[in-house]
C-alpha cells in the first residue's frame, strides 16, 4: 500500500521526516494529498527559500552592524555636550535639507564649483550703512603674482578691478556721464592765462582736453595746462590771443 503525505503550507510552518511521514511541528496544511516524491520536490525549493532568508538576513545584520558603527562614530566625536562634531569626514553625502554653516571659513578643494542659483550674496548679514569693511567684491590667487580683485568700493559707490594695490575703476554709464559734465567754454589770455575752476578733484586725478573752436589766424602759438586742486590755468604763447575754446575735465 503506498503511503500518503499530507502536502504543507511553505511560508507557515516549521517540520521534520521519520520514517517516511511528515510531522508537522506548527503552522497550517492544506488538505489535499500528494505522494512522497512532489513533498520532496517541495521541500528542495524550501531549502532554497531558506537559503535565500539567511543570506537576506546576514546582509541586514551587515548593514544594521555598518550603522551601528557610524553612530559609534559620529557619537564619539562630539563635545561634551553631545551636538557638536568636532572631526567627522565621509566619501560622499546628499543633504535633501538646507545647510547652515557656522564657521569662520569654508573651504572647497573641488576643481569644478556649479551654482545654480542666478544672484550671489557676498557680505550677507550687513547691519550697518553699506559695506562697513569697504569693500567687498571677487579675488583670484595667482600664486607668487599680486592677487587680482573685482570690488564695490563703498566709499566712492565704484566697482573697481585689476591688480591688488593698483585698481582701476570701471566706466559706469554713471560715471563716464558724471565726467563729461566737467566741461565749459572761455577764452585764452595769451601768456597771463586763463583760470577755469572745476570739480575734477586732485591735479593728478583728471585730465584737460582743450580746443579752440575760431580760427586763431595763426596767432595762437603754443597750448598748455597748469593744474591744480579743482583748477587749472590755461595758456597760449600767441601775443594778445583771446581765440575762444571748449575745455573738458575728464
Amino acid at each position: 500500500m503506498s503511503k500518503w503525505l499530507i502536502n504543507w503550507q511553505i511560508d507557515f510552518y516549521k517540520s521534520i521526516i521519520k520514517d517516511d511521514y511528515i510531522i508537522i511541528m506548527s503552522g497550517k496544511i492544506r488538505y489535499d494529498q500528494v505522494n512522497k516524491s512532489n513533498f520532496e520536490a517541495d521541500l528542495a525549493k524550501k531549502s532554497q527559500v531558506d537559503a535565500l532568508e539567511t543570506a537576506l538576513g546576514a546582509e541586514e545584520s551587515a548593514r544594521t552592524t555598518a550603522v551601528s558603527a557610524l553612530e559609534t562614530s559620529i557619537g564619539n566625536k562630539a563635545n561634551k555636550n553631545g551636538d557638536v562634531l568636532e572631526d567627522f569626514s565621509c566619501k560622499n553625502i546628499v543633504v535633501a535639507g538646507n545647510i547652515v554653516h557656522q564657521g569662520d571659513t569654508f573651504e572647497s578643494q573641488a576643481e569644478i564649483v556649479q551654482v545654480k542659483d542666478n544672484i550671489m550674496t557676498l557680505n550677507d548679514g550687513e547691519v550697518g550703512e553699506g559695506v562697513t569693511a569697504g569693500t567687498s567684491g571677487i579675488e583670484i590667487d595667482r600664486g607668487t603674482l599680486p592677487k587680482a580683485q573685482f570690488l564695490f568700493t563703498e566709499d566712492t559707490d565704484t566697482f573697481k578691478a585689476g591688480i591688488e594695490g593698483n585698481l582701476k575703476t570701471i566706466a559706469t554709464e554713471e560715471l563716464v556721464l558724471s565726467k563729461f559734465s566737467k566741461k565749459g567754454s572761455s577764452t585764452f589770455n595769451s601768456t597771463t592765462g586763463r583760470v577755469i575752476t572745476h570739480t575734477g578733484g586732485a591735479s593728478s586725478e583728471y585730465t584737460v582736453i582743450i580746443t579752440p573752436i575760431a580760427n586763431p589766424a595763426g596767432n595762437l602759438g603754443e597750448v598748455w595746462v597748469a593744474k591744480g586742486n579743482n583748477t587749472m590755468t590755461v595758456y597760449c604763447s600767441g601775443s594778445n590771443n583771446t581765440t575762444a575754446f571748449d575745455w573738458m575735465v575728464l
